[in-house]
């Protein structure tokens, strides 16, 4: 099977990233200190890699409408937030582009 790499496979080579295969995809487990990562998280932040995860991305006047037809009260989200749940996840980007 094919292993993808993620767009970020570049900081993780440069930083010696311990990695694993998830969906077919190289992913970043750790960078050398996950006890050190996990405080980072708690206290400040940190960028998680998505690009193993399916991706819908909806447009136009109606991309409100569907999105909501996915997830309940997607289409209630302002411009620049986000609603999740333990499956899913909508972000708003502008009122016309909402990601799913």
């Amino acid at each position: 099977m094919l292993i993808k790499n993620s767009p970020l496979s570049g900081i993780y080579r440069r930083h010696s990233a311990n990695t694993f295969e998830v969906s077919g995809w190289l992913m970043a487990d750790d960078f050398g200190n996950p006890e050190k990562e996990q405080k980072h998280l708690q206290e400040q932040c940190v960028i998680a890699d998505g690009s193993h995860l399916g991706k819908i991305s909806l447009s136009g006047a109606k991309a409100s409408s569907d999105a909501e037809k996915m997830i309940k009260g997607a289409s209630k989200i302002k411009v620049l937030n986000t609603l999740s749940d333990q499956t899913s996840v909508a972000f708003r980007l502008t009122r016309t582009i909402t990601f799913c």
